[in-house]
Order: C-alpha cells, then sequence, then structure tokens
C-alpha cells in the first residue's frame, strides 16, 4: 500500500519540505556576517583617545621591557632600528642669512651640549647625539619618550628625560578633571598639559603638572586622536614569546638527546641497560628514577638473543622548524615595520633584491628621522639658541634666528663603488648639488668645502716656501698633478679692456 504524504493547509506537498533554510547572501559587506570560525573582534571604543586603556598600554609596555632583556630578536628591533635611523646623531646646521653667525652657533652648541651629557641632560646620563639613539630606543619599546625643557642653576637651557612609566594619571578621579592617562585636552584634543608623578606606584605620591609648551612628546603616531605612544610590539609580542618557548623546547629537546650516545634494541619487555647493574635513586622532586651504571674501564657490551646495539638517532629540530621560525621572525618584524631580511638574515639574496630591501628599509629609517628631527631636535635647538641669545652668549642675528638644517647618517647601500661614481657622475654634470652630495653622506657640506678650499691653500704656501728655499720654480700642479681625466687647473687670466671687447676683428 502506498504511504500517504501529508499535504499543506493550501492543498499538496510543499517542495523541500523539512531541509535547512539557507540564509541568503543580502549584505553589502560579507565581513558583517557572524561566524563562530573565528573568535569575535572587539574594539573598546571609536574614540581613538578612549581605545587604549592606562592598563593596556603599561602591561604591554611591561611585556616590551622584558622581551628586550630577555629575546635576542627583540633586541635586535629595537638596537638596528635606533642605530641604522639615528647612526651617530643628526648634526645641525644653522640656516640664517649670517654665514659667521651660522658657524659660530654649531661651534658653540657642538661645544656645550651635543658632546657634553652635564650641560645637556638634567641627569647627566647622556649627551645630545646620545640621547637621540636613547629616544628612538625607547620610542620603539615603551611607544614614547617624555623631555621636559628646564633650565640649570645659571639659567642654561637644559632637557630633563621622562620615561613613560612618570605620565599617567594619580587617581580614578583625574579622569573626571579632563585628564586622559597623564595627558589634559582642550575640546580640540589638544595636549594642554602633563602630569609628571613623582613615583608610578605611588598613587599618593606627588605629582607635578607641566605646562605643554614645556613638554616634549616624541612618539610615532599609532592613530590620529591617540594621546600617548604605544609599544612598536604591540601586534608582535605574543608572537615573540612564542618564539621564544619554541626555541626552549628545541633546546631542551637538544639537550636531552646529547646525553644519548647509544642504545639497545630488543623486544624484551624488562629492564634493558648496556650490560651493567641498574640502581634507582632519588630525584630532587622525591621521585626514583632508574640509572644505568656504566662499568669502569673497557670491555664489549653482552647482547642478548634478538637484541641490537645501535646509535642515538639525533632528529631535533625536524626539517620543518626552520621555515616556520623564519616565517614567525617575517610576522614579528613586519609588525615592527622593518624588513625582515634587514634583522634577521640577508644570506641567499641577490643584488638587485639586496637594493629593493635597503631602498625599502631606507623609507624607513627616514620617516623616523622625521620624527626625532621635528618633535625633538629642532625644537630644542630653538629653546637652546634663544636661550643663548637672551643670555647675551650669541648675538641676535635676525628674524631668522630658529632656522636649521639636520644632516642625517650615510645612506645604507650594498654597492658603494657603483652608487658613489653615480653621484660623482651628477655632480660632475651639475645635476646634484655639492651641499646634497655631502648631506647623503652624513658630512656638512661648508666644513667639507672650507677643508678642501683650505687644503689647497696650504698645499700651495708649502710649495712656494720649499721652492724658495731650494732655488727652484715650482707650480703645484707640478707636485700635484691633476687626476687622468680631469681638466687642469689654469691661472686665471686678467679681464680684457673694454676697448679690445668692443673692437670687432679686422676684415681679412
Amino acid at each position: 500500500m502506498d504511504e500517504i504524504k501529508p499535504k499543506s493547509k493550501r492543498g499538496g506537498a510543499r517542495p523541500g519540505a523539512g531541509r535547512k533554510r539557507k540564509d541568503p547572501q543580502a549584505r553589502s559587506f560579507e565581513e558583517t556576517a557572524p561566524t563562530y570560525n573565528r573568535p569575535q573582534i572587539y574594539l573598546s571604543s571609536l574614540e581613538a583617545k578612549h581605545e587604549l586603556f592606562a592598563w593596556d598600554r603599561i602591561k604591554m609596555m611591561k611585556s616590551a621591557r622584558w622581551l628586550l632583556n630577555n629575546s635576542g630578536l627583540a633586541q635586535r628591533i629595537v638596537r638596528g632600528i635606533s642605530r641604522y635611523s639615528v647612526g651617530n646623531g643628526l648634526v645641525p646646521q644653522a640656516r640664517t642669512a649670517d654665514r659667521a653667525w651660522n658657524k659660530q652657533a654649531e661651534r658653540l652648541f657642538e661645544d656645550r651640549v651635543a658632546t657634553d651629557a652635564f650641560a645637556f641632560d638634567k641627569s647627566a646620563a647622556v649627551n645630545f647625539y646620545e640621547a637621540q639613539r636613547m629616544i628612538v630606543e625607547q620610542m620603539v619599546t615603551d611607544g614614547e619618550m617624555f623631555a621636559q625643557l628646564a633650565k640649570s642653576e645659571n639659567g642654561s637651557a637644559m632637557a630633563r628625560f621622562i620615561t613613560a612609566e612618570y605620565v599617567g594619571n594619580q587617581s580614578n578621579d583625574d579622569d573626571k578633571n579632563g585628564w586622559h592617562d597623564g595627558v589634559k585636552v582642550n575640546d580640540d584634543n589638544k595636549p594642554v598639559a602633563y602630569r609628571v608623578l613623582s613615583s608610578p606606584t605611588d598613587q599618593r605620591g606627588a605629582v607635578t603638572d607641566v605646562p605643554a609648551g614645556d613638554m616634549i612628546h616624541i612618539r610615532k603616531l599609532h592613530r590620529y586622536g591617540f594621546l600617548r605612544g604605544v609599544t612598536w610590539l604591540c601586534s608582535s609580542v605574543s608572537r615573540i614569546q612564542d618564539l621564544r618557548t619554541m626555541l626552549e623546547n628545541e633546546q631542551l629537546a637538544a639537550n636531552l638527546n646529547s646525553k644519548i650516545g647509544i642504545v639497545i634494541e630488543s623486544q624484551d619487555a624488562g629492564n634493558i641497560g648496556l650490560g651493567s647493574s641498574m640502581r634507582k635513586t632519588t630525584s630532587g622532586t622525591t621521585e626514583e628514577v632508574t640509572f644505568d651504571r656504566l662499568t669502569a674501564g673497557t670491555g664489549s657490551v653482552q647482547l642478548k638473543p634478538g637484541e641490537k646495539l645501535s646509535a642515538h638517532t639525533f632528529d631535533r629540530p625536524n626539517v620543518n622548524f626552520a621555515p616556520w621560525m623564519e616565517f614567525m621572525v617575517r610576522e614579528i618584524s613586519w609588525a615592527a615595520g622593518i624588513s625582515p631580511e634587514l634583522i634577521w638574515n640577508m644570506s641567499g639574496v641577490g643584488g638587485a633584491v639586496a637594493r629593493h630591501i635597503l631602498q625599502d628599509a631606507e623609507v624607513f629609517f627616514s620617516d623616523i628621522r622625521q620624527v626625532l628631527e621635528f618633535q625633538f631636535c629642532r625644537r630644542f635647538w630653538r629653546y637652546w639658541i634663544w636661550n643663548r641669545i637672551q643670555a647675551g652668549e650669541l648675538p641676535y642675528p635676525g628674524d631668522d634666528w630658529w632656522r636649521s638644517d639636520w644632516i642625517a647618517p650615510q645612506r645604507l647601500t650594498v654597492d658603494t663603488g657603483r652608487d658613489g661614481k653615480l653621484r660623482l657622475d651628477l655632480v660632475r654634470s651639475g645635476l646634484l648639488s655639492t651641499q646634497r652630495y655631502f648631506n647623503e653622506l652624513g658630512q656638512d657640506s661648508e666644513a667639507e668645502t672650507e677643508d678642501i678650499i683650505r687644503n689647497a691653500a696650504v698645499r700651495k704656501r708649502m710649495v712656494d716656501e720649499i721652492a724658495a728655499e731650494e732655488g727652484v720654480e715650482l707650480t703645484v700642479e707640478e707636485v700635484f698633478p691633476p687626476a687622468p681625466g680631469t681638466a687642469p687647473m689654469l691661472p686665471a687670466q686678467p679681464a680684457p679692456d673694454d676697448a679690445e671687447t668692443l673692437t670687432p676683428p679686422a676684415a681679412v
């Protein structure tokens, strides 16, 4: 007898009855659809200044500092970025219309604060050039660095450096009074004051509110609207910790494998050793461990039927460990913003690829130099120069007293010969100025030009003096002939008279 199918109220069986309903793809952006295949994304606030809470910032800062102390990769990222970006430090060049004043200001700055920590830093720990490396390292690790414009006892301009943990709210009441994680802002979200704590762990300690005009907040902006800096390792702290755990586990396995020289393979389930007595001993954890005590002297190992003596196979780390570790390092490096080849391994990279990597890295390092130059160097230069003008140690050169340029360290290159020849050809053809050429080498163009002229003058004077002593006639070109392929230096010719210039040649 045929089965009677149920009918719907409208008559007849519904096609597809009982099947799971499908959700229509009716979203403009499918990424907004909920899914249980991955964790849900959570963002604390859409307002940037409330996205990063003080607790989260401090927790990441502590983790980054711990990794700097215990991870070689973290140290390479922090120290490498600082070393490649700053080198020996950005060097100031005064750029007023008075060239004599420029030289006087540069020399005074160099002698006083650039190389003297006692006259520059309130704690006398770093000079101006050393401070630049320190600032970049703090900026990468902590996310930021503070420098308060201060004065010495005799009124000279100095800097007081403050690390990130000393700027913050003292209590929850600070949030109600317009403070956010140690920064007070106006209605335009512009910082107007910073709260400096006497102790980051003492909630009842004294605080000092420093006006924003007296505080330099050095940081690379994580997102527009953020009031504090974030460690550059914020998205890779967990990855570096995982990498350290992997390395430690592999090292532990390698140590264990290295203690086992030979093994006896047997189907016997009893105690199998190397032919000597078995004994039990108690370890430090009160557990009993069985040891095979080797007999002193030489001899052969007595094997039972079916047993085989073989060397222990060392198979750690396995073949997939190195590629996986390289993938981890690549993700960690890109999270910090730097090419992984530059901080990890450049072996096997061809010349063209290496030049591309260095070009990409140079853009990254130039960005850091701009942060350091515009946020710290220029501001302290103006503060220090104006302080010396007011003290009467420097004359007032004019309304352009504040102008300055900054010489960056020499650019990275893997082909100094070819790059150097290219730039020399550009200089000779007039397509590159000598000032830009020297600046790319990390040198002061005016100082180098002056040295060249003085060296030529010294040569000429020495040639004339020695020639007079020997009673002969000599020229500089005879003693120092020009290099092959260069035009000889001819003595200056007197200008012709006006009459000779205007008189046309006689017709032949």
